[in-house]
């Protein structure tokens, strides 16, 4: 893993964007009128948030042994895995990783927990 970036840099700033853009998303579904919302086991069903350069950004029922490049796949993938940086956001800190170094072997591939967001950058 990456060092964390000083305060106030470039990542900073994306970072804060990614959490907002985050926050947003996860806020959707709870600001919806109470007939929308789902009744029984589905509504209570624990979720992973996929995002950003990703074919097709969706949540996901979340399994256990779910992995951070496992969850970019079933987003339907990234164009260039050589370039692509992915964020974890877990309980509102985001981790740093490359997706190639992860693809190749090079860096360990991370577990997911339930309601994870994994936004995904090139």
């Amino acid at each position: 893993m990456n060092a964390p970036a000083p305060a106030g840099s470039d990542h900073d700033h994306r970072m804060k964007i990614i959490l907002l853009l985050t926050l947003a998303v996860l806020w959707a579904p709870l600001s919806r009128s109470q007939e929308a919302v789902p009744k029984g086991k589905a509504a209570l069903a624990e979720k992973v948030y996929v995002a950003g350069d990703v074919r097709v950004p969706q949540a996901f029922d979340y399994k256990k042994g779910c992995t951070l490049l496992s969850a970019i796949g079933m987003a339907g993938g990234t164009s260039d895995f050589g370039r692509t940086t992915a964020y974890l956001i877990r309980y509102g800190a985001g981790t740093k990783y490359d997706v190639g170094l992860i693809a190749r072997g090079r860096e360990k591939d991370p577990e997911l927990q339930p309601w994870d967001v994994v936004h995904v950058m090139n």
